[in-house]
């Protein structure tokens, strides 16, 4: 199985010493997403191991089988990245060019571009996915707007990623609204266009086939062809994970908590989570409610 850290938070921005801490300690708690002071997941992890003997025989231990971060600034992760030497993991990275007013509590563009650019000289082009997601308009920033910053930053994204996965706005916001279909189109043709020039891949999550006349895929961010080429093997089972409707993600284990991010996206779904508005949560409150052991197993032939 995979551990999703985290489609509820930014663990990577936030709680690397809390994940850090429990990876460690060899287990995570994790609440009912739905139901407070219900029931409380202990997910015990192991990285898998395999182990040949002298006659070529092999010996497989674990049941992680790797881990996906989710982030928009996984720099204070850098720092830490040789205490995931057991595991096999990659970044979605999420990189917008929208301000302060929208994103408000992230460090500037340029510092997360150096950012995405040292995250993938140390760990490798192919594990720093970026995500241009979710693409938003407001009064002041449309189809142009978008067309210019994607160029910019694809530009300086060279060489640095090999996918792109890109989105829509999601829901009713009273201050951003999703493109049109013409203006997705619109969008998404020039998007493709430049990200091959700087030899990037656009991949779109959980989106229909209205774009594949331009040569794009729909993909899956949780991705078995990545984890197949990763680990060297091959998954068990074809079983999505479907989030939502178009989702193509293999099944994995979230270890976040809704409401705890601190990033201040206005877009945000994670916080908000089923009508909450009341103080930012944190994954390392106290938790309540009773504890159950849930069985994870690995999900790759080795």
């Amino acid at each position: 199985m995979r551990l999703s850290a985290s489609r509820r938070t930014d663990i990577p921005a936030i709680y690397g010493d809390w994940f850090f801490e429990r990876l460690k300690a060899g287990h995570f708690f994790v609440p009912n997403p739905f139901i407070d002071n219900e029931k409380i997941a202990k997910i015990n992890v192991e990285p898998v191991r395999v182990e040949t003997n002298i006659l070529g025989g092999q010996t497989v231990t674990g049941n992680i089988d790797g881990i996906v971060f989710w982030t928009k600034n996984p720099r204070p992760f850098l720092p830490r990245l040789d205490e995931l030497t057991e595991y096999k993991y990659y970044f979605l990275f999420t990189l917008n060019p929208y301000d302060a007013a929208v994103e408000q509590k992230l460090p500037s563009l340029a510092e997360r571009i150096k950012t995405f650019q040292e995250l993938s000289r140390t760990i490798g082009a192919e594990r720093v996915i970026w995500r241009y997601d979710p693409i938003l308009f407001t009064r002041e920033c449309g189809v142009k707007w978008h067309i210019e910053q994607f160029a910019n930053l694809a530009a300086q994204l060279e060489g640095y990623t090999k996918c792109c996965k890109i989105s829509f706005l999601l829901g009713k916001h009273p201050r951003m609204f999703a493109p049109n279909f013409d203006e997705r189109r619109t969008l998404v043709k020039s998007f493709a266009e430049c990200a091959a020039k700087n030899g990037i891949q656009i991949e779109t999550c959980a989106l229909s086939k209205e774009f594949s006349d331009f040569g794009i895929k729909k993909s899956s961010c949780i991705d078995p062809e990545l984890w197949e080429y990763l680990l060297g093997a091959k998954r068990k089972s074809k079983t999505l994970d479907s989030q939502r409707k178009e989702c193509l993600c293999m099944p994995s284990v979230d270890i976040g908590i809704y409401n705890t991010c601190t990033n201040g996206c206005l877009y945000c779904y994670a916080n908000g989570f089923y009508g909450y508005r009341g103080e930012s949560k944190s994954l390392t409150d106290k938790l309540a409610g009773e504890v159950y052991e849930r069985k994870i197993e690995r999900s790759f032939n080795y």
